[in-house]
């Protein structure tokens, strides 16, 4: 899991970030942007789909996660998965549980407000807002006298459907809470599509500074309801004010983001390859030219039950030989052996070990060993060779 799918959707994001600082963050194309931001954590993980064919041989045998034998504290595989996904689980449901009690807190904010109807504009007035923002299709402020443009502004936030970008980024926010680089695209979508709410009197030369001086009027630093969008914020005041000075450039935005997707296309087979545990050892043929067994295949042998099954079967098994524990001897033995194509095991060997005893208790346990499901390779079931290390530890 880690190897094949989070680690090339990591780098996936990193890239579209980089190159997003780099070619884009710097256009004005606030609405090429917007849907740039809002496609890059769909893309990432579409793109961890993309693999290639590893065309060359590697004959390093396939190893099986270690045994331990003798000690208290041997961890099974499937354990530390559990632990590591019981600890993703625990940090989703509490960023869930965040949003949940900001949203809730969002509805008793604007529960008693009632609808003031200007001219322009129509919004919600309550004391208990300390500022002026839109949330769904609706204006909220803790003032009766608004300007027009901040109700043109936060107009153009619903008008563009904005607060759809605010729950897709929640609740990536909420799935990918662990990734560092959600947190930034979810900043940088947000101000751009301040940047856009901007554009109706940005526009006007004639009110664009008016409209400037308000935003620096009304910018406060302070602490919004998560679903809301507020009309200014300090830490977003200098680049919207940069951007209502520049010139539409979308033919360089257009071209920028081809560009990174086309690129990013050609390499994602290049990326997922390298971050999978089977990259470079798979067999160049589907048939091997000689007798020789696999070290990998499309699909690996599997002990019935899988990997918590087998180490339940080595724990009843394997005994710790009496003379290497009274002697104090602890090593690594490290065992071959093949699955045959009727899932049998065969040709079991010590390919390195430290005690004779040790090693041919390993032995023993694994001679005796039941019949796996077999390895399958173009649809046909074949030997495949594989190395189990135990290690014998003392309490």
């Amino acid at each position: 899991m880690i190897d094949s799918f989070v680690i090339p959707a990591s780098i996936y994001l990193l890239l579209f970030s980089i190159i997003y600082v780099v070619l884009l963050k710097p256009l004005k194309a606030a609405s090429i942007k917007r849907y740039y931001l809002l496609s890059v954590i769909p893309l990432s993980l579409l793109f961890c789909l993309v693999k290639i064919e590893t065309l060359t041989v590697n004959n390093t045998l396939y190893t099986l996660n270690t045994f331990t034998v003798g000690s208290l504290t041997e961890v099974v595989n499937t354990t530390t998965v559990n632990v590591l996904f019981l600890a993703y689980l625990i940090g989703s449901m509490f960023m869930a549980i965040k949003y949940a009690l900001a949203y809730r807190h969002l509805k008793n904010i604007t529960k008693s407000a009632h609808k003031i109807t200007t001219q322009s504009h129509d919004y919600w007035f309550t004391p208990s807002i300390a500022h002026v923002f839109s949330f769904g299709n609706k204006i909220y402020a803790g003032k009766k006298l608004l300007p027009t443009a901040i109700l043109i502004h936060e107009q153009e936030h619903i008008k563009q459907l904005h607060h759809a970008d605010k729950g897709f980024f929640i609740i990536c926010k909420v799935i990918f809470w662990f990734h560092p680089m959600i947190y930034f695209l979810a900043k940088w979508s947000e101000e751009n599509n301040e940047i856009l709410a901007d554009s109706p009197l940005a526009s006007i030369p004639s009110k664009k500074e008016a409209y400037i001086s308000l935003l620096k009027q009304e910018a406060l630093e302070k602490l919004f309801p998560e679903w809301a969008l507020p009309f200014s914020k300090t830490s977003q005041l200098k680049n919207r004010i940069k951007m209502m000075y520049k010139t539409e450039q979308n033919k360089k935005a257009k071209f920028a983001s081809l560009f990174v997707v086309v690129g990013l296309l050609f390499l994602a087979p290049i990326i997922n390859s390298s971050c999978s545990k089977e990259a470079g050892k798979k067999e160049i043929d589907n048939v091997s030219p000689t007798e020789e067994p696999y070290t990998t295949v499309e699909t690996m042998p599997e002990f019935n039950g899988g990997n918590k099954a087998l180490f339940a079967y080595l724990g009843e098994n394997i005994k710790y030989p009496k003379n290497a524990e009274s002697e104090n001897k602890e090593g690594m033995v490290y065992v071959s052996f093949v699955i045959d194509k009727n899932g049998k095991v065969k040709d079991t060997k010590v390919v390195k070990g430290f005690d004779t005893a040790c090693e041919n208790e390993a032995l023993r346990v694994l001679e005796a060993m039941p019949d796996w499901t077999p390895g399958v390779q173009a649809g046909q079931t074949v030997d495949v060779q594989l190395t189990l290390p135990v290690r014998f530890q003392l309490n």
